[in-house]
């Protein structure tokens, strides 16, 4: 603990949230870096081939994916909750930034990469799901889930947006001069990591979830669990696909593309705050057709215009607009379930994380298989994505126009109200 830092009294006030916002900003800033550099610095500085890539990929992704269960399984077996759960996200921090440090360091041993790799996957599940978990603690009723999901989101996408910045010192005319530029961007970013962890650990006291009247106290995972799982692992396996190889795109504007990705991502979130008001199928079916007609024209227009650079934002934008209703209606229904001692709630945060890592392994398979005749600028490659991402945003819709039918079977008109208002 920092002893200069001062304790907050209990959850749920101002200065939490504002600590919540800024553990969760450099929680992703972490994660974003790995995910969007890593794979760039294992084929363009390590030269690993695009399939091994891919393979490297899949395999950290597995890890976290492995680590989530883990988490979960620990934290309702031990009963970790409240102030527990925010100690151990602090401690775990601090193993998560030296490892993610040491998978940058400028090594010509893909080995190492991948055992630093994995060991930084496995901690950082350690910090996301107890920091997930608050998501459904702070809050105490409907409105407050969505302001803080969506708040999480945006600070993830803003994360994602200040990665793209950095990326300007690592690829193109601005690179840093010096070998080992992605290690040094990655201890700064790791300390602050560490620094807003510590910060969010002064909370104290406890906040159980608030039931909704006439809602039964439940032990089990969330209704509708399953289709959630499978969304968000279609999210993240295939409508993700052109984010995740946007930054080997073979041009000298790729830092600019990546910055409007990042910028979408930032209002994707915010649009669906002021915007969506329900279960609406027909606006989450939008949504998809605009992922995947923006996805078409990045995909296929030459060189950097201002065409490709709106659309490719309006591709980050309704990805991340998806990604954050899919959170919006997990976090609501394990706050309405009214578990005592949140268990399966931290249950359900392990299994929803484990179902998004496992859609990574089959992404960052699928972007070893693609990666050589993307960067090589091949229109079978460029089809084979676009079929991808047309076949997950089909997937996407039939699995909302289920999760909307079920939302309306069982329930009494107030808490039908409440669930639609997600």
């Amino acid at each position: 603990m920092i002893p200069w830092r001062r304790r907050s009294a209990r959850f749920g006030g101002a200065s939490h949230v504002r600590w919540f916002a800024a553990a969760a900003f450099f929680r992703s800033l972490v994660w974003c870096f790995s995910d969007m550099v890593l794979g760039f610095h294992a084929h363009a500085e390590l030269d690993l081939a695009g399939e091994l890539t891919g393979l490297l990929l899949a395999i950290v992704a597995g890890a976290g994916a492995v680590s989530d269960l883990a988490v979960g399984w620990v934290m309702r077996r031990f009963g970790i909750r409240g102030r527990a759960a925010l100690a151990w996200q602090r401690y775990a921090m601090l193993f998560c930034g030296v490892f993610f440090v040491l998978q940058f360091l400028p090594v010509h041993d893909a080995r190492w990469v991948i055992v630093w790799s994995i060991l930084f996957r496995v901690t950082f599940e350690c910090v996301a799901v107890p920091q997930a978990m608050l998501m459904a603690w702070l809050p105490g009723d409907a409105g407050g889930v969505r302001r803080l999901v969506t708040l999480n989101a945006a600070m993830g996408a803003a994360a994602r947006l200040a990665t793209a910045g950095l990326t300007f010192t690592i690829i193109g005319r601005y690179q840093m001069p010096f070998e080992g530029r992605e290690a040094l961007l990655a201890g700064i970013v790791a300390g602050l990591a560490i620094l807003s962890a510590d910060h969010l650990a002064a909370i104290s006291g406890e906040r159980q979830a608030v039931s909704s009247p006439g809602s039964p106290v439940e032990t089990d995972l969330p209704e509708g669990f399953l289709l959630l799982a499978l969304g968000i692992a279609l999210h993240a396996a295939l409508l993700y696909l052109l984010a995740r190889l946007l930054i080997f795109t073979p041009s000298p504007g790729t830092p600019i593309l990546m910055v409007a990705l990042t910028v979408g991502m930032t209002i994707g979130p915010l649009a669906v705050a002021r915007v969506t008001t329900g279960l609406k199928e027909s606006r989450f079916a939008v949504t998809m057709s605009l992922l995947v007609v923006t996805a078409l024209i990045s995909l296929w227009l030459p060189g950097l215009s201002f065409v490709r650079m709106a659309t490719t934002s309006l591709y980050g934008a309704s990805l991340s607009a998806s990604a954050t209703l899919l959170w919006h209606v997990l976090a609501e229904r394990v706050r309405r379930s009214g578990d005592p001692d949140q268990r399966s709630g931290g249950t359900a945060f392990a299994l929803f994380a484990f179902a998004a890592k496992m859609g990574m392994v089959v992404g960052g398979w699928l972007t070893g298989r693609v990666l050589e005749g993307y960067v090589a600028g091949e229109a079978a490659s460029r089809s084979a994505i676009l079929t991808l991402i047309v076949g997950g945003a089909i997937g996407s819709v039939l699995l909302w126009q289920r999760l909307v039918r079920e939302a309306g079977r069982g329930r009494t008109p107030s808490l039908q109200q409440e669930e639609l208002a997600v």
